[in-house]
């Protein structure tokens, strides 16, 4: 293996590669060692899956040498496998101390709608049928940026740093105490509403969705939304595509 290398040619997301290398691991799916390809990503970077774009070429003496057979196992590691129950339902745990459970999600297989629990702040109903890999890793992380802004509100976030597309439109419950607050997307910085309706029998926000937005904002008080594209203290309207949604479930 001291004559093997790897050249990696990168599309898109170069910048935020520490190293790249060849190593000797114990595989966590068959519990026996083999030989891998490693991209190490900075640790200051937060890098998202999609970030990274790139072609891998392993050989012997030359790129232009390269192996006559070779089977690539293209995964990531050190996530668990997700937690599904036997009534197609699953659990997306949350961020702790810093680092996500269960992110990765696989849908091979799966040929029906299932309920997908993201643990403590809401469910998501979907068709996942032909779905491929997502990474559904979530934080309730307060965004200072909106939380700033918006001093005058008791805002609750939750972020989705993959912000994953499905390829059929779901059915979102955001979990919410009453039926009296307001629900918000942020989408590359910016802040538009939710057309949402509160469901009692979920104790939640119901909303369709299937690209799903870097955060979901509940907020206690209506939001006078001001982004890039707005003049200071105007309020969006919705024929400008933001639509106030004061709860209408009760």
């Amino acid at each position: 293996m001291d004559k093997v290398k790897v050249k990696v040619d990168y599309r898109s997301g170069a910048e935020l590669v520490e190293k790249v290398d060849i190593e000797y691991l114990k595989s966590k799916d068959t519990d026996k060692y083999g030989y891998y390809v490693t991209i190490d990503t900075k640790k200051s970077s937060d890098v998202k899956l999609s970030d990274l774009v790139a072609n891998v070429k392993v050989y012997r003496t030359s790129p232009n040498n390269p192996y006559d057979e070779m089977q690539i196992d293209f995964s990531t590691v050190g996530y668990d496998k997700v937690t599904w129950t036997e009534d197609s339902e699953m659990i997306v745990y949350g961020k702790k101390d810093g680092e996500y459970i269960d992110p990765v999600v696989k849908f091979k297989d799966i040929e029906d709608t299932v309920t997908i629990t993201f643990d403590g702040v809401g469910e998501y109903e979907i068709n996942v049928k032909d779905q491929n890999n997502l990474f559904l890793g979530f934080n309730t992380d307060v965004v200072s940026e909106i939380n700033d802004k918006y001093d005058y509100a008791e805002l609750e976030f939750v972020n989705f740093p993959g912000e994953p597309a499905f390829y059929r439109t779901g059915l979102f419950y955001l979990y919410a105490d009453d039926a009296e607050s307001f629900v918000y997307a942020l989408n590359d910085g910016k802040l538009e509403a939710v057309k949402a309706t509160y469901d009692e029998e979920y104790d939640a926000y119901k909303f369709a969705l299937r690209q799903f937005p870097e955060s979901l904002i509940l907020s206690d008080t209506e939001l006078e939304i001001v982004n890039d594209t707005t003049t200071e203290g105007e309020t969006t309207t919705p024929s400008e595509t933001v639509k106030p949604n004061p709860g209408t479930g009760r």
